[in-house]
């Protein structure tokens, strides 16, 4: 899930101009908000702040004029086959096995409520459509 989040962030700010925000003060806003998202990531863990990025970069479907992440089964296939793909990832998995200890809750709490206050402004500002989901149903992407 964390990897998906950084792809659609790198997919919203790629096209932060096209967005229907209106005015420069709320391009600015988003654009706080992703950067808090990804310093509470990254405060006080093992995953770089700059890293965050790069994993949304490489879930990136190649050669497509707009930008979409790859889906579950290409991530796993890629994972199984491709060396350098799965070295790359290997900082998340080791985040995530932190995590899965205990370690980083205060970040990831953190971190999933400046999520949340992204999908209510992308929402809000009509730059996104609102997802209505059944109680207990989990979200599959955001936007």
């Amino acid at each position: 899930m964390i990897a998906l989040v950084a792809c659609w962030i790198v997919t919203l700010q790629r096209d932060v101009v096209f967005l229907p925000f209106g005015r420069k003060s709320d391009t600015t806003e988003f654009l706080n908000l992703v950067e808090r998202f990804k310093a509470g990531l990254s405060t006080r863990t093992i995953l770089w702040y700059h890293y965050i990025h790069g994993i949304g970069e490489r879930l990136m479907v190649e050669g497509q004029d707009k930008p979409q992440p790859i889906g579950l089964s290409t991530f796993s296939q890629k994972l199984h086959t491709d060396l350098m793909f799965r070295d790359y990832y290997d900082q998340l998995m080791q985040f995530l096995n932190a995590l899965a200890s205990g370690s980083y809750l205060t970040g990831i709490e953190e971190a999933a409520a400046t999520l949340e206050q992204m999908k209510r402004f992308l929402v809000a500002k009509r730059a996104v459509p609102e997802i209505e989901m059944s109680a207990g149903e989990e979200p599959t992407a955001i936007g």
